[in-house]
């Protein structure tokens, strides 16, 4: 009766409990061993889960109903999950927020955007959903920074009054973070920096960290982006993912800023390193005279991108005939737009071996 006390309290289980691999029995014991590890096992019977869920009377169904429903989202049990919030629906006349956010999850799942961003923002603007509009909130924001959309004044606002009346609760530092993810979305970096420099180094800050920065490459203005990327760290390198790594690097290629994109590249481990990356320090190669070593970079990538640095490092070698026969896997006419729409800033060596090239493909 304890363990159960806790479960309903949403409070941690307390190891050993007597919930313990429940899981795969046949008995209400599954249910409870659910809901107290916070999984589903595969081994789990989630038929008997579901049928102790669905014997329990209203007031226990609609609250825990939300809270099994996401464990099963989790587990991409997404029929299961629909069948918990129907019996939660079948006794009340007008489903809760909590349940339109355990929908909200549901419809993330299965990919359906827009039905989740009206799910959310319907949470976040009813007025009895108290405990559930922040929670809501956090997502929505999360949910527009994965899809890099855009965010309003109003929902920056909400963010930042959020954090302030949460912030002696669990959700608190939750809030924080959203708020600070609200105003890089809002593009206004220096005060989502100046939080961020603020606050503490744990697993948390440091995603929205990365995330901050992410937007910082795509959207902000080049002394902004400078501003970040030049006085970074090398310990904050080696906690960068590697897509950001590769976006930060091909950014600073293209102002112009080679030694710091090498520097920052040099921290990725080669032998797992993706594709992009090697590509990167092919581009990086190129850009300072090595064409040699762009082509022993790319030796095992057949990407288009790859084929026309593979051809631009051999027209720097003066390789021309090796450059049209990496040309001809592609249609002739693509080939020569790719070759014709090199860099600006080498036109000087590409206006000659251009015509060159175009002699072999003929």
């Amino acid at each position: 009766m304890a363990a159960i006390a806790r479960i309903i309290d949403q409070e941690p289980a307390r190891a050993p409990g007597p919930f313990d691999g429940q899981q795969r029995c046949n008995s209400d014991s599954a249910l409870w061993g659910l809901l107290s590890a916070g999984r589903l096992a595969p081994d789990a019977k989630l038929n008997a889960i579901e049928q102790s869920y669905s014997k329990l009377p209203l007031h226990l169904r609609k609250h825990l109903g939300p809270r099994l429903s996401e464990i099963l989202v989790e587990a991409d049990e997404l029929e299961a999950s629909r069948r918990v919030l129907r019996a939660i629906e079948r006794g009340e006349a007008k489903p809760g927020p909590d349940v339109t956010l355990a929908k909200a999850e549901i419809a993330q799942s299965e990919g359906e955007q827009e039905r989740t961003d009206a799910l959310l923002t319907e949470v976040v603007t009813t007025a009895e959903a108290v405990e559930d509009a922040p929670l809501a909130l956090a997502r929505l924001i999360e949910k527009r920074w994965f899809d890099r959309g855009t965010i309003t004044p109003k929902e920056v606002e909400l963010a930042a009054a959020y954090e302030v009346e949460l912030r002696r609760s669990k959700m608190g530092p939750m809030m924080a973070r959203a708020h600070v993810l609200a105003l890089a979305l809002s593009q206004d970096f220096a005060t989502a920096h100046k939080r961020l420099d603020a606050a503490p180094d744990d697993k948390d800050w440091q995603r929205t960290r990365h995330q901050v920065l992410d937007l910082v490459t795509e959207r902000a203005d080049d002394i902004t982006f400078l501003g970040r990327a030049l006085n970074m760290s090398a310990a904050a390198h080696k906690k960068l993912p590697q897509k950001s790594v590769a976006s930060i690097s091909a950014r600073l290629v293209d102002l112009g800023f080679l030694k710091r994109a090498a520097e920052i590249t040099a921290t990725i481990n080669t032998t797992n390193a993706e594709d992009a990356n090697r590509r990167l320090r092919a581009r990086i190669s190129l850009e300072e005279g090595s064409p040699n070593q762009a082509l022993l970079t790319l030796s095992r990538d057949e990407s288009d991108e790859a084929r026309l640095l593979r051809a631009e490092a051999m027209i720097l070698g003066e390789n021309y005939e090796g450059a049209a026969q990496v040309c001809r896997t592609w249609v002739k006419a693509r080939a020569l737009r790719a070759i014709s729409g090199f860099r600006a800033r080498r036109l000087r060596i590409c206006r000659r071996p251009a015509s060159h090239i175009a002699i072999y493909l003929n």
